[in-house]
């Protein structure tokens, strides 16, 4: 083996999360703790979820460029815990998240 060569990964014992993208009109809605469902393909039930976290800062879109017609495409980052996800679950898995908010105002 190389000089600095990579000997192991180690992997935290954390609980599994899905990055997903808020819709900006949605945003106000979601806040950490709110539940949420995750389906993986692959994966025949759905997995319980919770968010972790939402960016303050949206994405996608300059805020000096901001117009009435532009902000619809803004989005917000987010986190969701996978609660219950199985000990095998492969990173990099796409996934569904539903958030338990409710319609927009």
């Amino acid at each position: 083996m190389p000089a600095g060569g990579v000997v192991c990964v180690l992997l935290g014992a954390a609980v599994p999360w899905v990055r997903v993208w808020i819709p900006e009109q949605r945003v106000a809605g979601v806040h950490p703790g709110l539940a949420a469902v995750a389906t993986i393909d692959g994966i025949p039930t759905p997995l319980a979820g919770r968010v972790l976290d939402v960016a303050r800062e949206p994405e996608f879109t300059p805020h000096f460029a901001l117009t009435e017609r532009d902000r619809v495409h803004l989005v917000y980052e987010a986190r969701v815990a996978l609660l219950d996800a199985p000990a095998d679950l492969r990173p990099g898995l796409p996934a569904e998240i539903r958030l338990a908010v409710g319609p927009p105002s």
